[in-house]
C-alpha cells in the first residue's frame, strides 16, 4: 500500500486523488479490525458480501493503481534519474523511518516488549530495506502479533518506483508496444503466480514472489491508464458500466482482483480526474495524513485489542480513528512535509520533453 502521492501533484487542486487515498486508508483500518481481533477475515464486510474479496486487499490495490498513474507521470516529467529517485526517497523514507522507530520505542514497549531486546543490526538493515520492525514479546498472544504488519507493502511500492524509471522510457506513443508486452507478461504471471516457487516477505531485495507479481501487475494497470490517457475517455456512462462490471466480477474469485484493477481503476481515475475537486481533496493538497494513517493504524489497533480483549470491530474502528489521525497529522507536519521541496523549487526532470519521442502531442489531464 501505499498512501503516497508524488510531490509534483501537491498544491494542485484539480483532482480528487486525495479523497480516494483517505478512503483507501480508512478501508484498510476497517478491513483489519475484525481480522486483528480474532484472526478471521471472514467477518470482513466485503468478504461476507462477495464470499472472497477482502476489503483490505482491494484498498491496497487502490493505492497501487493510483501510484501507478501518478508515479509514471512523475517519472515521465523528470529530467534526471537521480532527481526522480531523490523525490521518491524524500517522499517514502522519512515517514517510514519515523514510524519504524515509533513502532519499536513506543508501541513495542507498551505492548510488552523490552527495548533492550531490540536486535540493533537486524533492525538497521530492516529499516533501510523498508522491512518490518521486530521486537520480541510485543503483542504476544494476539492473532497477528507483528509490531507493524501494514508496513510490508512499502518495500513493494518502492520497487515499483524503480520500475517506473524503465516505464518512463517505453511509455511514449512510439514505444507503447513494449509497455504492452510488459503488462501482458505480468498478466500471465499474475494468473500463474501461485504455481511459482515463493520466498518469504522478509526478503530484503525482492520480497515475496507472489506479492511482487500481484502488486506490480496492479501498479502497471495504473501506469497503463496514464500512458493511454489520450485515448481513454473518462465518462459518467463509462463509470456506470465499470461499476457494474467490477461489482459482478467481485463474486468470481479468480477474476475479482484483476477486474477491480481494470474496471475499478476506471472508476478511480474517472472520479479523480473527471469530477470537480471537493473540499477534502483540496485540504489534502495542503495537509496530507494518508501515509501516516496507513503507517500507524496497525499498532494502534493491536494495542487497543491488547488493552480491551473483548473489543468489537466497530468499537475498535471508533477508538482507532481519532488516535491514528493525531499520529498521521504529526507525521505529516513534523516529518514528511519538511522533506518535500517547495513547489517553486522542483527537482530536475528525467526527460526535458516527455513527448519528444512521440509521434504526436498527448493530452494531459489536469493534475
Amino acid at each position: 500500500m501505499s498512501a503516497l502521492a508524488p510531490a509534483v501533484t501537491r498544491g494542485e487542486s484539480g483532482n480528487n486523488f486525495g479523497t480516494l487515498r483517505i478512503a483507501f486508508a480508512l478501508l484498510v483500518i476497517i478491513g483489519h479490525a475484525p481480522e486483528l481481533i480474532d484472526g478471521n477475515r471472514e467477518r470482513d464486510f466485503l468478504v461476507r458480501m462477495t464470499g472472497n474479496a477482502f476489503s483490505g486487499d482491494l484498498a491496497v490495490d487502490g493505492f497501487f493503481l493510483i501510484s501507478g498513474y501518478l508515479i509514471t507521470k512523475s517519472a515521465r516529467s523528470s529530467r534526471s534519474v537521480t532527481g526522480y529517485i531523490g523525490k521518491r526517497i524524500a517522499r517514502i523514507y522519512p515517514g517510514f523511518i519515523a514510524a519504524f522507530i515509533v513502532s519499536l520505542l513506543l508501541f513495542g514497549t507498551l505492548s510488552g516488549g523490552s527495548i533492550s531486546d531490540v536486535p540493533v543490526v537486524k533492525s538497521a538493515v530492516k529499516l533501510f530495506s523498508l522491512g518490518l520492525p521486530v521486537l520480541p514479546g510485543s503483542f504476544a498472544g494476539l492473532p497477528h502479533p507483528d509490531l507493524n504488519g501494514s508496513m510490508w507493502t512499502i518495500s513493494y511500492e518502492f520497487r515499483c518506483y524503480l520500475l517506473a524509471i524503465g516505464i518512463a522510457f517505453i511509455s511514449t506513443k512510439a514505444r507503447r508496444p513494449y509497455f504492452l508486452a510488459v503488462i501482458t507478461g505480468f498478466s500471465v504471471l499474475y494468473f500463474y503466480r501461485d504455481a511459482l516457487p515463493d520466498i518469504p516477505h522478509g526478503s530484503a531485495i525482492f520480497g515475496s514472489s507472489t506479492a511482487t507479481i500481484r502488486l506490480t501487475f496492479i501498479f502497471l494497470v495504473g501506469s497503463a491508464y496514464y500512458i493511454w490517457r489520450d485515448v481513454i475517455s473518462l465518462t459518467r456512462r463509462g463509470a456506470v458500466l465499470a461499476l457494474t462490471a467490477c461489482t459482478a466480477f467481485l463474486f468470481v474469485p479468480p477474476l475479482a482482483e484483476p477486474a477491480f484493477a481494470i474496471f475499478g481503476g476506471y472508476l478511480i481515475f474517472w472520479y479523480a480526474l473527471a469530477t470537480p475537486a471537493n473540499h477534502l481533496s483540496r485540504w489534502i493538497d495542503r495537509t496530507d495524513p494518508t501515509y501516516g494513517l496507513y503507517l500507524y493504524a496497525w499498532p494502534i489497533q493491536n494495542l487497543i485489542i491488547q488493552t480491551i480483549p473483548d473489543v468489537t470491530p466497530l468499537t475498535l474502528i471508533a477508538l482507532t480513528l481519532p488516535i491514528v489521525f493525531c499520529f498521521a497529522l504529526l507525521s505529516w507536519h513534523c516529518v514528511e512535509r519538511p522533506f518535500l521541496r517547495p513547489k517553486g523549487r522542483p527537482f530536475p526532470e528525467l526527460l526535458s520533453n516527455p513527448d519528444r519521442y512521440s509521434s504526436a502531442p498527448m493530452h494531459r489531464p489536469r493534475l
